[in-house]
């Protein structure tokens, strides 16, 4: 990497760097460092989190995707639509913004009224689009926060801006996550949003345990259904395992906020993630406890929609619209944890969520496509 600029805020310093060679040719990195915690943010890559680090504990994986994989080498159509593999190694990835999900065959009104049939890429094309306009600030409470701006617009289709912004302040190992997705075109828009935070050792292995307030959940296919029991624990790596799906509904307080922590089996590392269900009603667990070499790797995907087909997902009421300069926010919360007092205080927040009334669990047929 050669360091092209570097700063510092409020006790929180920054180092923006530029890869040189292979796959990671041009892809810029900005680490964030407030003394505790670092955290590597993609601005080539729609403003991802490759990874966050701090004493003791890493949040990210081990992909056998070497990146930072710049979006020049990555072919969204290949191999069957899915070639947004090839350049998915992020902790944090965003899966939008006009659609996520597998792909699909689709059909798009255009500006004269017609219609034309497009297949949708595996989980759309915000990740692999640069952003533009990052910013510094610090606010009046000492935080410093990062923004930017990631544009997905196109000539007869849907023009949607993304506004992200991660706040954190010096010595905390807390960071929040803002965004905004505003419809900046003249017609209605449909958008999907889902976030894949993607999870590997130390936290990752043997007897982790995904805590969260589920108010129901179910497997997505026949595979899943084979570990629907461990549904919440991790199995060691084993070689040759296939990926397992698993669509689920949180239980959140009246004013929406709902809490999920992902320790491990010590139950003395982990991290704690906040959200509104109001603002991401769906939320999906991806496990793939395959070998290391392979990408041994939980992920927590909470979203405005499960990522079945989008088709699947309007028929069933799952992908809203945006009316011309209408936008939807979207506030994520973050906490590194790495002693057992911190888990067990995080631990907290979701048993309180555990004796409240949950929507109940609707027809498979509601959230599985056939």
């Amino acid at each position: 990497m050669n360091t092209a600029q570097k700063g510092s805020i409020g006790g929180v310093s920054w180092e923006w760097s530029v890869g040189v060679d292979g796959l990671s040719a041009g892809v810029e990195i900005l680490e964030v460092d407030n003394g505790l915690i670092q955290i590597e943010l993609l601005p080539t890559r729609g403003m991802g989190i490759r990874q966050v680090t701090g004493p003791g504990i890493r949040l990210g994986w081990d992909s056998p995707v070497r990146g930072p994989v710049h979006p020049s080498f990555v072919n969204l159509a290949d191999e069957g639509h899915t070639g947004w593999l090839r350049g998915f190694d992020e902790w944090l990835v965003r899966c939008g913004l006009f659609s996520n999900g597998a792909p699909a065959e689709d059909r798009i009104e255009t500006p004269l009224g017609g219609w034309r049939t497009v297949t949708l890429p595996l989980h759309g094309r915000i990740a692999n689009i640069p952003a533009e306009e990052v910013e510094f600030e610090q606010d009046s409470e000492g935080y410093l926060r990062i923004s930017a701006v990631v544009h997905e617009c196109s000539l007869f289709g849907p023009c949607l801006r993304l506004r992200t912004t991660l706040s954190l302040r010096e010595g905390e190992p807390v960071f929040m996550l803002e965004d905004e997705v505003e419809n900046i075109g003249g017609r209605p828009s449909e958008f999907q949003m889902l976030y894949h935070i993607n999870f590997g050792p130390p936290i990752v292995g043997p007897g982790s345990t995904i805590h969260a307030p589920f108010a129901w959940a179910m497997p997505r296919d026949e595979v899943a259904a084979k570990g629907y029991e461990r549904l919440t624990t991790i199995n060691p790596p084993m070689p040759g395992t296939s990926e397992q799906t698993f669509y689920t509904k949180l239980k959140s307080h009246g004013n929406g906020v709902s809490y999920v922590v992902f320790s491990n089996k010590e139950q003395d590392c982990g991290c704690c993630l906040a959200l509104n269900t109001e603002e991401l009603p769906c939320f999906s667990i991806w496990k793939y406890e395959a070998s290391e070499e392979e990408g041994y790797v939980v992920g927590l995907e909470p979203g405005t929609n499960y990522p079945n087909p989008k088709p699947f997902e309007r028929s069933r009421g799952r992908v809203p619209v945006l009316q011309p300069g209408e936008s939807h926010s979207i506030l994520l919360g973050f906490e590194l944890m790495n002693t057992a007092e911190q888990v067990q205080k995080a631990l907290v927040n979701v048993e309180e969520l555990l004796p409240l009334e949950g929507e109940p669990e609707p027809d498979d047929s509601e959230i599985i496509p056939d």
